[in-house]
């Protein structure tokens, strides 16, 4: 049986390291751009995957971002990303 979706997260946020390291970790979700998407079915299976598989991440700082397949969300994730490094951890 495979390892929790959690088990692995906790063994990254291990090896990022320090007390806020969740801050540098950012959740992304995919396939907003698919043609056969249910905007209210996928934002409620975001909710879900937010409270059932990334609640604890979010609850240590985490943050979470949507990837539409286009240039400007990929931009927009980078983005994202390298604010989370102007934020020095405690470590």
């Amino acid at each position: 049986m495979a390892e929790p979706p959690f088990t692995i997260l906790e063994s990254v946020v291990d090896d990022v390291k320090g007390r806020d390291a969740g801050k540098r970790i950012l959740l992304v979700t995919t396939m907003w751009d698919s043609a056969k998407l249910d905007k209210a079915k996928a934002e409620s299976r975001e909710g879900e995957i937010r409270t059932s598989h990334w609640n604890r991440m979010i609850a240590i700082g985490s943050d979470i971002a949507r990837f539409d397949n286009t240039s400007k969300s990929a931009l927009n994730i980078v983005n994202l990303l390298l604010s989370n490094l102007d934020s020095p951890t405690d470590e």
